[in-house]
């Protein structure tokens, strides 16, 4: 199966779930709004959520899938299932150390994330609670990871895609349901995270049964292996996580501005996070086992080609979501939460870091494509280090920019970070010589192409915006933007016909010939 095949896979999988994660923030906005208690379940969530994000999206499966994937290929799927569950024994036990630790010393780690608690004492020790609550999620999606990184290595994406969903659910049914016997309700959505963390788990555990790729419960043995998974996994670690890193620092400055920043940044954060799940991590996913087996020897030929391949579909994907959320903003928070406890102001507040964010998503996404390139390459060293340099501008923009844009301010500094970052990447992606066989000249002519379709949806957006302004009514508003989405839409499909990249992506769903 190709990588875009597979890329597709995951994205479907993965459309599914955040579409229900919508449903799921919509129903939240609507419950919870933007208030001091929402900071605090926010606070609550970000941590195990943040973890979530960087051992199943990145630093665990990068390190492990491909010695995974050189145990089965060099020495046989019983030595596969050996070191598979040698590590599965090592890595579990040190998470549940970590996470009773972690819950022990929770009000230290929320004058730590959260110092502008400290100044309102109630909105402090709700947070402490929530984070209790919240914190053995960690447990369960260390151990969904460790299965979605065995699936993918036998090339079943679909399931640990599929998982997200699960949470969500969860999100649904505690929050229609426990808010009638307890307050606030930030307390449902807190119960919400372990039990999804729960039903997520058990899902992938049944389905990597049914592979017939058999956990050898034991010490591990291999020990060469585990201490290379660690070392892979320590630089990974930020390097993948740069985003949560900085998402962290910018939670850190916003609980210092007024009351229901770090619930603007969320919700903002949450419709950005959609295009980059379904284009950059679906993408990343899949191209990560491809270039392993390909970035080396002979066949770098082909590794060049796919990783290519993968960067102009990444931007053209990429440009155009990031030019629909950016305009559309406004519009986008008005029509799916302003309703219930989440108000007008709310929402235009939303919408204004939404625009922010939006200007780095590409670049998230691009990102996530040069990274898995050098870990193919088996090089955690040259992210990690193109992410500390991120993160240190991060934290000077959020300080330069805080004071006069407040938490705009906070979103606009992430994205610049993320640019600065994948600037680096690419440009040690060249002169490492990383594919020996890239064609500029090519590459340069589709990325101009990419450019020209994306200006295109940018004057179509704003010619409908001015012509059809948003209408007042709740169904007329989903009716308005179903319209003008499917209205760029065409003209997106029609702008890569007319440049010739729909045969790049397009050829991407064929399986290679062997």
């Amino acid at each position: 199966m190709s990588v875009l095949r597979s890329s597709i896979v995951v994205g479907s999988m993965t459309l599914a779930s955040r579409l229900l994660g919508f449903v799921r923030d919509i129903v939240m906005a609507h419950i919870m709004g933007a208030s001091a208690a929402t900071d605090a379940f926010v606070v609550a969530f970000r941590l195990p959520n943040m973890l979530r994000q960087i051992f199943a999206e990145g630093a665990f499966s990068v390190a492990f899938v491909p010695l995974l994937s050189r145990q089965q290929k060099e020495h046989g799927q019983q030595a596969a299932e050996v070191f598979a569950g040698g590590i599965f024994v090592a890595l579990m036990g040190g998470v549940v150390v970590l996470t009773l630790l972690f819950m022990a010393a929770m009000p230290w780690i929320i004058r730590a994330i959260a110092p502008g608690f400290k100044n309102d004492p109630a909105t402090f020790d709700l947070a402490v609670t929530l984070s209790r609550i919240t914190f053995p999620y960690l447990v369960f999606i260390v151990q969904m990871s460790f299965m979605s990184g065995v699936l993918n290595t036998l090339g079943r994406f679909a399931i640990a895609a599929f998982t997200p969903t699960l949470l969500n659910v969860s999100f649904l049914l505690c929050l229609w349901t426990i808010p009638h016997f307890i307050d606030p309700p930030a307390l449902a959505a807190a119960i919400a995270v372990p039990v999804g963390g729960v039903m997520q788990s058990l899902l992938v555990w049944v389905a990597v049964k049914r592979t017939g790729f058999k956990l050898r419960y034991t010490r591990p043995k291999n020990a060469p292996l585990l201490g290379t998974l660690l070392k892979r996994m320590g630089p990974a670690l930020v390097g993948v996580g740069a985003q949560q890193i900085n998402a962290l620092v910018s939670m850190q400055l916003a609980s210092m501005l007024a009351a229901s920043s770090i619930s603007y940044l969320y919700y903002a954060d949450r419709l950005n996070q959609l295009p980059l799940a379904l284009i950059g991590i679906a993408l990343a996913t899949a191209l990560l086992p491809t270039l392993s087996r390909t970035i080396k020897g002979a066949d770098n030929k082909t590794a060049s080609r796919v990783f290519e391949h993968a960067l102009v579909v990444a931007m053209a994907l990429g440009f155009a979501a990031a030019t629909g959320l950016g305009l559309l903003a406004d519009d986008i928070m008005i029509a799916l939460f302003q309703r219930g406890a989440f108000t007008q102001a709310d929402a235009l507040a939303s919408g204004a870091a939404l625009t922010a964010f939006s200007l780095g998503l590409p670049a998230y996404i691009l990102v996530k494509i040069c990274s898995s390139a050098f870990y193919a390459a088996e090089d955690t060293k040259t992210p990690v280090k193109c992410a500390l340099v991120s993160i240190g501008v991060n934290l000077a923009l959020n300080l330069a920019l805080m004071p006069v844009l407040h938490h705009v301010g906070l979103a606009l500094a992430t994205a610049i970070a993320a640019w600065v970052n994948f600037s680096q990447q690419i440009f040690l992606i060249f002169r490492h010589k990383l594919f020996q066989h890239w064609q500029a000249k090519a590459f340069f002519r589709d990325s101009l192409k990419v450019l020209a379709v994306t200006l295109v949806i940018g004057v179509v957006i704003t010619a409908w915006r001015h012509t059809l302004p948003l209408p007042d009514a709740q169904l007329l508003r989903f009716a308005w933007l179903a319209g003008i989405i499917g209205t760029v839409f065409i003209f997106w499909a029609a702008g890569l016909y007319a440049t010739g990249l729909h045969r790049l992506l397009l050829g991407g769903l064929k399986k290679r010939k062997a």
